[in-house]
């Protein structure tokens, strides 16, 4: 469908959306709540997800940071001259 058959369809649209509103007949908007409903319901759930990955990722931090303050504990120690005994 080319650019001219789309404006078409959508002046064809709108005309019979005016026709309609000029006969005191309301658009069936039932669908579009719906729809928008069901959208609402995927965003919630996708901020719910992202929640517990954010979650997920500090945690994970939380574990990175400690295993490289325990391996630079590990090569220190290795670094360093073995005790004297007095």
């Amino acid at each position: 469908m080319g650019i001219a058959e789309v404006g078409l369809v959508v002046a064809a649209l709108w005309l019979l959306g005016v026709f309609r509103r000029s006969r005191g007949v309301a658009p069936d908007l039932s669908g579009v709540r719906e729809s928008i409903r069901d959208l609402q319901g995927q965003i919630e759930a996708a901020h719910t997800e992202l929640a517990q990955q954010r979650g997920q990722v500090a945690e994970l931090a939380e574990r990175l940071d400690f295993a490289e303050r325990r391996l630079i504990q590990i090569r220190d120690a290795r670094s360093l001259p073995p005790p004297a005994d007095t």
